[in-house]
């Protein structure tokens, strides 16, 4: 069905360039597949990158000790 439907949009003209993961997680929903994505949010602290529950775990941690 993957095959079909990409064969389909490329014939069409609606794609006609790489396909980003956003495009093929919409493709993959327009056939009726519901894939769900493992997400994880970096952010920036103290020079490195780490996880934003890590971060604000240790924010709760700090506000606690006061």
């Amino acid at each position: 069905m993957i095959v079909e439907k990409l064969s389909e949009l490329i014939k069409t003209g609606e794609i006609n360039e790489s396909i980003d993961g956003g495009k093929l997680l919409t493709l993959f929903r327009s056939v009726g597949l519901n894939i769900r994505m493992a997400t994880k949010i970096n952010v920036e602290q103290d020079g490195k990158f780490v996880s934003l529950s890590d971060k604000l775990s240790n924010q709760s941690s700090d506000d606690g000790d006061e």
